[in-house]
């Protein structure tokens, strides 16, 4: 699939799953590959999983066995209020 996701929930890319673009969602588990800018509060990247590009998260898992190209940037969340 080619193009953009946004969720308020989870999004999974499944084992032979193949995205090319950009995710936003609350959560995000990467099973299968990814290209592009993934934007969420928790990101996981299992043992299948390749992200190649950005992601942007205050939570990032990479199993074992799991692989990400590419940069991280931690969003502080500002509870102050």
């Amino acid at each position: 699939m080619e193009g953009k996701i946004f969720s308020n929930n989870i999004v999974v890319v499944a084992k032979n799953g193949i995205i090319k673009g950009d995710i936003q969602a609350d959560k995000i588990i990467i099973n299968g590959t990814v290209k592009g800018i993934v934007y969420a509060k928790d990101v996981e990247i299992t043992k299948n999983g390749v992200l190649e590009g950005e992601v942007i998260t205050n939570n990032l898992v990479v199993e074992k066995g799991g692989v990400f190209k590419g940069t991280s940037k931690i969003e502080v969340e500002n509870n102050a209020g």
